[in-house]
């Protein structure tokens, strides 16, 4: 990924050379007291201003990454194989004006109470169709569902099973033959049904293989015998003369103890040359892959949170184009009753609005 047209190369100072001052952010500036923001790769500050990025979404950012961790230069792509970060942003509530966060703790799509009921006496407002009778429709509403609940649930995800004169065939016929929608459903299916499994299996042979190694040098270490010997002898007897182990597909060759046999004949041989066997690292010293264990646990862990994130932010997505489309359908149904000048919406024959998508959806 490159860089945004408006972003200037990445440049590393951290200082002002002529007045020693801390700069940040892409335009490398003290901190003057502007609205910033902290990037979750690489710890730096960046101007919301420089971003472009307007100071209304000051409380909606979930995670952020700067435009240089984002195309890789810096931050986590360099540890984990390459794979970009990406921003994360809550959900804003949904009425326009408003740009706070969308209540979490009951899974609303307004930030209050409050601002739920004034989207939804806007959204009536604005609904105009000769000889309709809002509040008739309400009502009708109201007798065709089970309970309250089940008439707030209205309107997410798929129409409700509910006999009311609408035409679900033709709603989940625009449902299923979205492809932008099923792109983002095919993308999820495959994080949860592929990647995430994956990368389990990957852990569970990492965490195996680090118990066979700590296995190894728990059989390496000698152990005192003589229970009535000094403190001297005993701290001399139970110094650890332990392996690397460092393996880079994280494959058992064989079991620890015939390991530890294979290890304990070259100590007696005296053979200093061998520094691996099958791959797996022997040396007591070893800076080329100093924590590696901690390293390799620390980089399944950022990879998990990244999945769940990208998981997160597909499910998001994928119930924004589910209502995009519930809107686009009830508003053609909508415009067929004010064309045809009936007074009511019974017996009405829902028009095809497959001819008529919103930009990106495809037939």
């Amino acid at each position: 990924m490159s860089l945004p047209s408006w972003c200037p190369k990445y440049d590393n100072r951290k200082y002002d050379s002529k007045t020693g001052e801390e700069v940040y952010c892409i335009c490398k500036k003290p901190d003057s007291g502007e609205l910033m923001v902290g990037c979750d790769g690489c710890d730096d500050w960046f101007h919301f201003s420089c971003l472009k990025i307007p100071e209304k979404y000051r409380d909606l950012v979930f995670s952020f990454y700067c435009p240089y961790c984002a195309a890789g230069i810096t931050g986590p792509a360099l540890t984990n194989g390459g794979k970009l970060p990406k921003t994360v942003w809550k959900r804003k509530c949904r009425l326009p004006d408003c740009y706070r966060e969308c209540d979490s703790t009951t899974k609303s799509k307004y930030c209050s109470r409050e601002h739920g009921l004034q989207y939804m006496r806007e959204a009536a407002d604005k609904l105009y169709l000769p000889g309709l009778n809002k509040i008739g429709l309400l009502r009708q509403l109201l007798r065709e569902t089970k309970s309250l609940e089940e008439f707030k649930s209205m309107g997410r995800g798929r129409l409700p099973e509910v006999n009311l004169p609408l035409s679900k065939e033709k709603y989940d016929r625009i449902v299923q033959e979205d492809q932008h929608l099923q792109q983002l459903i095919d993308e999820r299916d495959q994080l949860i049904s592929q990647k995430f499994p994956k990368l389990n299996d990957e852990e569970i042979q990492v965490n195996t293989y680090i118990e066979w190694v700590n296995e190894i040098n728990e059989r390496l270490s000698p152990q005192s015998s003589n229970q009535a010997t000094s403190n001297r002898k005993k701290s001399k007897a139970s110094t650890k003369v332990t392996i690397c182990g460092y393996h880079d597909e994280y494959s058992i060759p064989c079991t620890a103890n015939e390991f530890t046999d294979r290890i304990i004949e070259l100590r007696k041989a005296e053979n200093t040359d061998v520094t691996s066997i099958d791959g797996v690292c022997l040396k007591t010293k070893c800076g080329k892959h100093q924590d590696w264990i901690l390293l390799k646990q620390d980089e399944l862990s950022q990879q998990k949170n990244s999945l769940e994130n990208i998981k997160r932010r597909l499910q998001l997505l994928i119930n924004i184009r589910t209502n995009q489309l519930g809107i686009l359908f009830f508003e053609n149904q909508n415009r067929a009753l004010a064309n045809s000048g009936q007074d009511t919406i019974a017996n009405q024959n829902p028009p095809d609005v497959l001819s008529n998508q919103p930009d990106g959806v495809k037939s």
